[in-house]
């Protein structure tokens, strides 16, 4: 995963995601840096990793219980958008032919972060 967010292979990526990402990890430094993620990159690449991991899960048929206490934990470690990750993960994995290779999806990671922070954002302005 990490390599769609190196600077010199796929600026795009990373100008697009940085402001998101970069609001996303604000909001959960404290806990993402307890962790060793110490920055908004790596904590989108764990994000993919942990999502992938359940994905796993599921398609080897784990009992729902350690499905769902996977899921929880990740959300209790501050991923907390985990739930919409692999639900976004699933859906490539049904139209990996559409797509033809991760890189080609990788757009629409970039819109689910950024519609997430949107949407976090809209509720810490919901106070003012």
């Amino acid at each position: 995963m990490n390599h769609y967010l190196d600077e010199d292979k796929y600026p795009a990526h990373v100008k697009e995601l940085e402001p998101a990402a970069t609001d996303l990890f604000k909001s959960a430094q404290w806990s993402m840096s307890r962790q060793a993620y110490n920055n908004w990159k790596t904590m989108v690449n764990e994000s993919l990793v942990r999502a992938a991991v359940i994905c796993y899960m599921l398609d080897k048929a784990y009992k729902p219980e350690e499905i769902r206490n996977e899921l929880l934990e990740q959300m209790q470690r501050n991923f907390r958008w985990m739930p919409e990750l692999v639900s976004l993960l699933r859906k490539y994995e049904k139209e990996q032919a559409k797509y033809g290779n991760f890189e080609n999806f990788y757009p629409s990671v970039t819109d689910f972060f950024k519609g997430y922070a949107q949407k976090e954002n809209e509720r810490f302005e919901a106070i003012r």
